[in-house]
C-alpha cells in the first residue's frame, strides 16, 4: 500500500492573530498527525502575528517564514523551503471539515496535479474553479503551476485575485485538473456576506481591476498555445 500523502499547509497571513489560532486548532483536530506541516507566512512589521505564529512553533507542526509582500509571492517563498508530495495554498480566513484529509487521499490517486476543494461558495459551484488548491509538488516544478514558470505555484505579477484564476485554468486546460466536492474547506468571505469586512480584505479587494486585466492579458497566451498543440 502506497504511503499517504503529506500536505504543505501554506497560509500567508496579514494582521489576524486570531485567524491564526483559529485555522491552526481547525487543521490540527481533523488532520492525522505527521500528515501535513502549517506554514505561516507573515510580514516582518506584524508583531502580534508573529508573537501568535511563535507559540505554535512548539508543535513542530508549525513553522513561520517572515516574507513581507503580496500573497502570490509569500505562498511562492514557501513553496521553495518546503517538501511535502503536496502543497495546499490557502488563507487565513478558512474552515477546514472534517474528513477533509481522508477525501483528499482519495483525491490524490486519480493521477491529476491540481485538485479543487469545495468552499461552499458561489466560486465552486460550476466544479471549475476553486479558492484553495491542493497542488502537487512535481508539477508546481515543472511544468510550473504558473504559466512558464517553473517552481512558482502563481504568478507573482498579481497582488492578490486572479492568481488562482490563472492556477485553475491553465491545470484545466491541461487536463490536470480535478474538483473534490468531499474536500470541504469552508471560506467565508465579506463578497458574500459571511465574514465582515476589515483592513485585509479592503486591500485585497482594491486592486482587483488591476490583477483582472492581468490574467486576461496572460490568459491570451496560454489559452492560444495550448489550444495549438
Amino acid at each position: 500500500m502506497a504511503p499517504s500523502p503529506t500536505v504543505d499547509i501554506i497560509i500567508p497571513t496579514l494582521k489576524r492573530p486570531g485567524n491564526v489560532l483559529v485555522v491552526t486548532d481547525d487543521i490540527r483536530r481533523y488532520t492525522p498527525r505527521r500528515s501535513y506541516r502549517i506554514t505561516f507566512v507573515t510580514d516582518e512589521d506584524d508583531a502580534k502575528t508573529n508573537e501568535v505564529i511563535q507559540t505554535l512553533v512548539a508543535g513542530l507542526d508549525v513553522n513561520r517564514i517572515v516574507r513581507s509582500g503580496t500573497f502570490p509571492k509569500k505562498i511562492n517563498t514557501a513553496v521553495a523551503v518546503t517538501e511535502g508530495d503536496w502543497v495546499l495554498c490557502c488563507g487565513d480566513d478558512v474552515k477546514f471539515k472534517p474528513g477533509w484529509y481522508e477525501a483528499t487521499v482519495e483525491a490524490t490517486k486519480l493521477d491529476k496535479a491540481v485538485i479543487g476543494t469545495n468552499d461552499k461558495t458561489p466560486r465552486t459551484r460550476n466544479r471549475d474553479h476553486a479558492t484553495a488548491q491542493l497542488v502537487r509538488r512535481d508539477y508546481i516544478e515543472h511544468p510550473g503551476a504558473a504559466w512558464r514558470e517553473p517552481g512558482h505555484v502563481f504568478h507573482e505579477g498579481y497582488h492578490h485575485q486572479y492568481a488562482d484564476n490563472e492556477l485553475c485554468n491553465l491545470a484545466w486546460k491541461r487536463g490536470e485538473w480535478h474538483f473534490a466536492d468531499d474536500i470541504v474547506i469552508e471560506h467565508p468571505h465579506p463578497v458574500w456576506g459571511t465574514r465582515e469586512w476589515d483592513e485585509v480584505y479592503r486591500l485585497g479587494q482594491s486592486n482587483g481591476l488591476r490583477d483582472k486585466r492581468l490574467f486576461r492579458q496572460r490568459h491570451r497566451l496560454w489559452a492560444k498555445s495550448l489550444t495549438q498543440r
